[in-house]
């Protein structure tokens, strides 16, 4: 039990206490209900209810941030009755109060208002655990499903992680032993300290995919699923909401949890982005037939959750916690020392990126209103260089954008090594590049090629909110114009 376990217990008791205080003596509360509300025993009974759910909340840790949200609200509603008691001068049990003792009253509420937000980690009290480069991200897919054999399949289809694009296989035998089936020795290695298994597999991975189909193969497993249109989650939830009222109505409706402790003693959370039923799930293992999908049961136990029991294909971002001496990415502005690194950069992103010198690179970093690199320690991993409109780059890629806007941040290029690809390094970098145009109340400019094809980076710039406003066609290759508004 920490300081904050402590504090919210001796906060939250005195909110409970008063709370039934309003069912057993309410009359003592009616006298300050404002007029305008009417029929003040209702409303006594009312608040007394929030101020008991919400004490006992905040008491307990999983609740402890949505009901640290709700008692802000109820401070600063309720303080409404002290305030009707301070200017019409309501006597309580037969005794007004002077104005100093209003005054104090208030700087109380104050003060209970800032502790409820420390409790709960709101600004301006910092909850770095909440903060992106305190965690570890991984996006994409996991595809659950029982057979007829008894064995039962979990299979993690990764498209932005930070070790990359990867796949791996949970495997659950009939008689109960845990498999781990991985590409390379660093996944088993990190996957196996926050999750149980018995036995470990390094494997190659070949991938087909379609819309809502995909094509699984292993050097053991073999997997072909199918699955419904299903339930898209319009909406970001913050960490704390996934934790607490998510967690809730996830382990009511479907027996999982959405937030839990790994082996190794990390905070994970689960944000669910779409659900979808599996249609069809045909598997082998070592050439032999698993047979019909069947529910995922009895339980496989690998970690803190279970898959829902109903074979499922699942969209998701699951948020892992850095463990002491996992060092974040920094992001900081790039310099004339990091110049030669740059040009490496450039190089492996050739054609996309478009050919430059080391002398040219120079130049740009000089012209720059924005120049970015995403650094592992010393190791520069990508990179991004923005201008502002009218300065003496004599790019026609950026010319048309001068040609057709007045106010633009313009994205020259990004970058990342071929090896640091599909880790979430670029979103980084516009995520900053972003911020800094809304600063600006700039849209972002960007172009990609079309001629040769580049759908990678469409695609990346349409997930970022770009859209296209032009084609420029150049002698030997096309470029789609793309712009994202600043709000």
């Amino acid at each position: 039990m920490n300081s904050r376990d402590i504090v919210s217990i001796i906060y939250g008791i005195p909110f409970v206490w008063v709370g039934i205080s309003h069912f057993t003596n309410p009359t003592w509360f009616e006298p300050i209900v404002p007029d305008i509300l009417g029929n003040p025993y209702f409303w006594v009974i009312l608040s007394g209810v929030f101020e008991v759910l919400i004490g006992v909340g905040i008491m307990i840790s999983r609740l402890r941030k949505v009901s640290a949200a709700a008692m802000v609200l109820m401070l600063i509603t309720l303080y409404w009755a002290n305030l009707n008691m301070w200017i019409n001068n309501i006597p309580l049990s037969g005794e007004t109060f002077a104005d100093k003792w209003h005054v104090l009253r208030g700087v109380i509420q104050v003060a209970l208002i800032l502790t409820a937000l420390w409790i709960g980690k709101f600004p301006p009290f910092k909850d770095e655990l909440y903060e992106k480069n305190n965690l570890l991200i991984f996006d994409g897919q996991i595809f659950s499903s029982g057979f007829e054999s008894g064995d039962r399949i979990v299979i993690g289809n990764w498209k932005y992680t930070p070790f990359g694009k990867f796949t791996d296989i949970m495997w659950a035998k009939p008689d109960g032993k845990k498999v781990l089936i991985a590409p390379n020795q660093k996944l088993i290695d990190f996957i196996s300290s926050m999750y149980e298994f018995d036995e470990y597999i390094i494997s190659s991975f070949s991938i087909e995919e379609k819309s809502n189909q995909i094509l699984i193969k292993s050097d053991q497993i073999v997997c072909e699923l199918e699955w419904s249109k299903g339930i898209k989650i319009p909406f970001r939830r913050p960490l704390w909401f996934i934790s607490s009222l998510e967690y809730i109505v996830a382990f009511i409706f479907f027996r999982t949890k959405t937030n839990g402790l790994t082996n190794d003693g990390r905070q994970e959370w689960y944000a669910i982005e779409k659900v979808s039923n599996l249609s069809s799930a045909k598997a082998s293992i070592n050439g032999k037939d698993l047979g019909k999908m069947t529910n995922f049961e009895p339980k496989a136990t690998f970690g803190f959750s279970e898959p829902r029991k109903r074979p499922s294909a699942v969209e998701l971002k699951s948020y892992i916690e850095r463990k002491v001496g996992e060092k974040p990415l920094i992001i900081r502005e790039l310099e004339t020392q990091d110049i030669r690194t740059i040009w490496k950069i450039n190089e492996e992103g050739l054609p996309g990126t478009g050919k430059v010198s080391e002398d040219e690179i120079a130049k740009l970093l000089n012209y720059s209103e924005l120049s970015l690199g995403a650094f592992n320690e010393d190791e520069l991993l990508g990179i991004v260089i923005c201008l502002l409109p009218r300065t003496e780059y004599g790019s026609l890629n950026y010319a048309w954008f001068n040609k057709n806007y007045k106010d633009f941040l313009y994205v020259d290029r990004v970058a990342v090594t071929t090896n640091s690809r599909n880790q979430r390094i670029g979103s980084l970098l516009y995520e900053k590049v972003i911020a800094h145009a809304q600063k600006l109340e700039f849209p972002v400019a960007a172009e990609v090629s079309l001629k040769p094809p580049n759908p990678d980076s469409i695609r990346f710039h349409k997930r970022h909110g770009f859209a296209e406003v032009g084609v420029l066609h150049h002698e030997e290759k096309s470029v789609t114009m793309m712009l994202r508004n600043f709000n």
